[in-house]
This record gives C-alpha cells, structure tokens and sequence, in this order.
C-alpha cells in the first residue's frame, strides 16, 4: 500500500546500497527503529527492496525499561531474545538519535548525522550537502571493519568517539 505521508517515507542515503552491500560482507544486518513495526517495514522495503541486505527488523515497542517520552531508548537485550549467536559486546547501533536511543547502551552506538524531512524539506545547504554525502563508505565502514572479530566493540567505540560524548550524556 502506497502512503504519501511524508513521515512514513524513508529517505534513502546516497551510497546506502553500497555500503550495505560492503557491510554484508562481514556483519549481520537489521533495521532496529523508533517507528511502528509497520512503518518500519515500509523504511526496509525501500531500502532494501531486493531482501538482500537486511534481515530483520525490530521496533522500540515496549523495549525500553526506562519511562521516557517517544521514541525513548532503544533496549538492545530485545535484539538477543532468541538469537544465541549474537552478544551485546558485539552489536553495533549506526543511529541518528543515538543521544536519546542509546541511553541505555551507550558505547554500542555510533552518531551519524540524521536524514530527517524538517532538513530535508527546510535546509537547502543541507541537501546539496547530503548529495554527495559519502560519510558510511568513508568513515563508518572503515571504522567498523576494525570491529571485525574484536571481543567487546563498546571499549572501542567509546575511544573512537573520545570518551568526552559518552561523559557529558552520563552526567546531565
């Protein structure tokens, strides 16, 4: 079913099938979202419109322990339920609102800058910026093959991002 709602479109990355493709190589993948389950297959659906990439998808639905206004923390111990191979000290969350979803798990979520519709319909700058916008191949994946059969990503993570992001969260 087509919506014209512009909250419910996914609004793609340039480069995002490379880099899913690249990603795919090494790393299991899943959409874990603050939308609705529906919304949220909607979002993999055009991103991955083959299936090719993304495995799964989870939503915030009543995974947070903590009382906190929408969309509220994203509980990662929800993406261990019935997956034994997969371990919280080997989860990465690329998130946009890491700030907010990554409360509860801080040093399993790398910052990107967000593709939301205020900048995308409101800030030229910031489209003509987005459009040639190589920050996943050129600075995530790379960051993230160092990743690859580490014991525990979070003390790693935590460096990556100098530590002071993680402080200043931990404090207010």
């Amino acid at each position: 079913e087509e919506t014209n709602d512009l909250y419910n479109y996914t609004f793609i990355r340039p480069n995002v099938n490379n880099f899913l493709q690249k990603l795919n190589e090494f790393a299991e993948i899943v959409i874990f979202s603050a939308r609705n389950y529906d919304n949220a297959l909607l979002a993999k659906k055009q991103i991955d419109p083959q299936n090719i990439y993304i495995k799964n998808v989870y939503n915030i639905n009543n995974t947070s322990p903590l009382n906190t206004s929408f969309p509220g923390p994203k509980d990662l111990q929800c993406l261990l339920v019935n997956n034994p191979h997969r371990k919280l000290e080997n989860i990465v969350i690329i998130d946009d609102w890491w700030d907010t979803n990554g409360l509860l798990h801080l040093t399993n979520f790398i910052p990107i800058i967000g593709w939301n519709v205020e900048n995308i319909k409101y800030n030229l700058d910031f489209i003509n910026y987005l459009k040639n916008d190589n920050y996943l191949l050129n600075d995530i994946l790379p960051f993230l093959k160092t990743l690859i059969n580490v014991e525990d990503v979070r003390p790693i993570i935590a460096e990556y991002l100098n530590n002071e992001i993680f402080k200043q969260k931990l404090t207010k």
